[in-house]
């Protein structure tokens, strides 16, 4: 009996070391198991999860294992962005990968197909992947040659979509135009273009609020602008039936507010397009029919006003049988 309870304390003081033997090694790791980092691979490489051969090529498409993980693209993968295009191809040369758009990610991990932010720009030729850019004269193949067509959607792909299709398909403000001021006592200016198409103004306390018409004589939207004390006036455009847009001028860009508080950003030739599609720019362009020219109240009739056309610095005054300028 006493030998059988010397077996069993002799026994169980060896279950410990049975434990410490089956745990798992923690030592380095081999080519083709998983890690998180280089320093769990004995060869000193951990890439797409799993340690690999520095100098060997998985994917067979002449990049060693080690460049690949350099570069960050798949050491799986031939076409790591998968457009169809290898990554040596879109790499160009190793040493100074190509980027086209210059936003510090390189082609072969940037697709020349897909286009994340639905902006008509693809990603390896977008610089802000996550912004709805419209397009623009600086990549001409993106939806069209770059040229401002009022019969295309300028904002065609952003979420400023349903604005664009009210200017491009509804308003369709192109060829000559006429503007005329009218004596009213709400001092109302319209601009009528040739294509049949109208933008109404009426001064509404301290806003102007316009009217656009299409060649049809369908409303297209209303606008409504006001004086935010600088030289861009806050607007806002509303389409008919449909959700209204805030409009904020700025110093160098044109800034379009959906409704659900995305943004879109015109920069030159995009705010020059959006402009001359939807007629807010269309006075300096335009023939002026007015009661007649003048410099102040002193060249006007008795009961008249000397009113500028416009918000824009060099627009011209005329004598207008109004209680208060629009634009002053």
């Amino acid at each position: 009996m006493k030998r059988w309870g010397l077996s069993m304390v002799a026994a169980a003081s060896l279950l410990p070391l049975a434990t410490v033997a089956g745990c798992p090694d923690d030592g380095p790791r081999k080519i083709g198991a998983s890690c998180t980092s280089d320093g769990q691979c004995a060869s000193g490489l951990c890439a797409a999860g799993t340690c690999l051969d520095p100098d060997g090529d998985e994917d067979l498409d002449s990049l060693a294992n080690r460049i690949e993980a350099a570069l960050g693209t798949d050491p799986f993968a031939a076409d790591s962005d998968g457009d169809g295009v290898d990554d040596p191809t879109e790499l160009g040369d190793v040493g100074a990968p190509l980027d086209s758009d210059g936003d510090g990610k390189i082609d072969a991990i940037e697709s020349a197909s897909a286009d994340a932010d639905d902006d008509c720009i693809v990603d390896q030729q977008d610089p802000r992947d996550s912004v709805s850019d419209p397009p623009s004269e600086a990549l001409p193949e993106a939806c069209g040659d770059g040229t401002v067509v009022c019969t295309a959607n300028p904002l065609a792909g952003t979420c400023a979509a349903a604005l664009g299709t009210m200017v491009s398909e509804c308003f369709q403000p192109f060829g000559d135009c006429l503007v005329t001021i009218t004596g009213e006592a709400d001092g109302s200016t319209s601009v009528t273009w040739s294509s049949g198409a109208q933008m109404i103004w009426k001064a509404a306390g301290d806003a102007a609020v316009g009217q656009l018409v299409g060649p049809s004589g369908a409303t297209c939207g209303t606008l409504r602008s006001t004086d935010a004390g600088g030289d861009d006036p806050e607007s806002t455009i509303t389409v008919t039936g449909g959700p209204s847009f805030g409009i904020d001028g700025t110093e160098d860009a044109t800034i379009i507010t959906c409704p659900g508080g995305q943004q879109v950003v015109l920069h030159d030739s995009d705010a020059d397009a959006f402009g001359q599609c939807s007629g807010m720019d269309s006075a300096s362009r335009c023939e002026i029919r007015a009661p007649g020219s003048c410099l102040d109240e002193g060249d006007c009739p008795e009961g008249e006003l000397c009113c500028a056309i416009s918000r824009q610095p060099d627009a011209g005054r005329y004598c207008v049988d109004i209680l208060e300028c629009p634009y002053d």
